[in-house]
Protein backbone atom coordinates (compact mmCIF):
# COMPACT_ATOMS: atom_id res chain seq x y z
CA UNK A 1 0.00 0.00 0.00
CA UNK A 2 2.59 2.50 0.97
CA UNK A 3 5.06 1.42 -2.08
CA UNK A 4 1.50 2.48 -4.05
CA UNK A 5 1.32 5.43 -3.07
CA UNK A 6 5.14 6.15 -3.20
CA UNK A 7 4.71 5.68 -6.90
CA UNK A 8 1.65 7.13 -7.82
CA UNK A 9 3.35 10.11 -5.84
CA UNK A 10 6.64 9.55 -8.35
CA UNK A 11 5.12 9.42 -11.13
CA UNK A 12 2.73 12.89 -10.58
CA UNK A 13 5.96 14.84 -9.59
CA UNK A 14 7.73 13.50 -12.88
CA UNK A 15 5.07 14.16 -15.36
CA UNK A 16 4.72 17.65 -13.71
CA UNK A 17 8.15 18.53 -13.93
CA UNK A 18 7.75 18.00 -17.91
CA UNK A 19 5.25 20.38 -18.68
CA UNK A 20 6.56 23.68 -17.79
CA UNK A 21 9.80 23.18 -19.43
CA UNK A 22 7.70 22.84 -23.21
CA UNK A 23 6.76 26.26 -21.57
CA UNK A 24 9.92 27.85 -20.45
CA UNK A 25 11.07 26.44 -24.28
CA UNK A 26 8.28 29.03 -25.67
CA UNK A 27 8.81 31.85 -23.75
CA UNK A 28 12.61 31.58 -24.37
CA UNK A 29 12.36 31.69 -27.61
CA UNK A 30 9.95 35.02 -27.18
CA UNK A 31 12.62 36.36 -25.38
CA UNK A 32 15.14 36.13 -27.82
CA UNK A 33 13.10 37.74 -30.50
CA UNK A 34 12.54 40.63 -28.05
CA UNK A 35 16.16 40.95 -27.65
CA UNK A 36 17.08 40.97 -31.10
CA UNK A 37 14.21 44.27 -31.87
CA UNK A 38 14.86 45.78 -28.90
CA UNK A 39 18.91 46.34 -28.49
CA UNK A 40 20.58 46.91 -24.88
CA UNK A 41 21.03 50.08 -24.55
CA UNK A 42 23.69 51.85 -23.05
CA UNK A 43 24.10 54.64 -20.74
CA UNK A 44 26.72 56.59 -19.37
CA UNK A 45 26.31 57.96 -15.62
CA UNK A 46 27.54 61.76 -15.47
CA UNK A 47 30.18 61.62 -12.63
CA UNK A 48 29.45 63.48 -9.53
CA UNK A 49 31.01 66.54 -8.90
CA UNK A 50 33.39 66.62 -6.23
CA UNK A 51 32.50 69.11 -3.33
CA UNK A 52 35.31 67.44 -0.79
CA UNK A 53 38.06 65.78 -2.21
CA UNK A 54 39.12 64.35 0.98
CA UNK A 55 35.46 62.20 1.77
CA UNK A 56 36.71 59.74 -0.90
CA UNK A 57 39.62 59.16 1.45
CA UNK A 58 38.12 56.04 3.13
CA UNK A 59 37.02 54.60 0.31
CA UNK A 60 40.31 54.71 -1.49
CA UNK A 61 42.05 53.32 1.47
CA UNK A 62 39.51 50.32 1.58
CA UNK A 63 40.22 49.67 -2.25
CA UNK A 64 43.97 49.88 -1.05
CA UNK A 65 44.97 52.85 -3.55
CA UNK A 66 45.73 54.73 -0.38
CA UNK A 67 48.44 53.25 2.76
CA UNK A 68 48.37 54.61 6.09
CA UNK A 69 51.95 55.61 6.07
CA UNK A 70 51.52 58.24 2.87
CA UNK A 71 51.71 62.08 3.94
CA UNK A 72 48.84 64.38 2.64
CA UNK A 73 50.45 65.46 -0.72
CA UNK A 74 50.68 61.83 -1.94
CA UNK A 75 46.78 60.78 -0.46
CA UNK A 76 45.64 64.74 -2.45
CA UNK A 77 47.74 63.04 -5.93
CA UNK A 78 45.91 59.91 -5.84
CA UNK A 79 42.58 61.11 -5.27
CA UNK A 80 43.03 63.31 -8.10
CA UNK A 81 43.61 61.09 -10.16
CA UNK A 82 40.92 58.68 -9.30
CA UNK A 83 38.94 61.48 -10.03
CA UNK A 84 40.72 62.04 -13.64
CA UNK A 85 40.02 58.55 -14.22
CA UNK A 86 36.74 58.45 -13.67
CA UNK A 87 35.50 61.45 -15.70
CA UNK A 88 37.79 59.95 -18.10
CA UNK A 89 35.51 56.76 -18.56
CA UNK A 90 32.64 59.20 -18.77
CA UNK A 91 34.23 60.54 -21.90
CA UNK A 92 35.15 57.73 -23.29
CA UNK A 93 31.56 56.02 -22.60
CA UNK A 94 29.95 58.87 -24.31
CA UNK A 95 32.42 58.71 -27.04
CA UNK A 96 30.67 54.58 -28.04
CA UNK A 97 27.74 56.07 -28.54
Amino acid sequence: MLNKKILMISLCLLAGCKSPQSADNQDSSAIQVDNASNPIKVTCNTPRMVQDIWKLEPMLTEKGLIKADMNRDEKEKIIRSYIAKKNEQYQKCNQGK
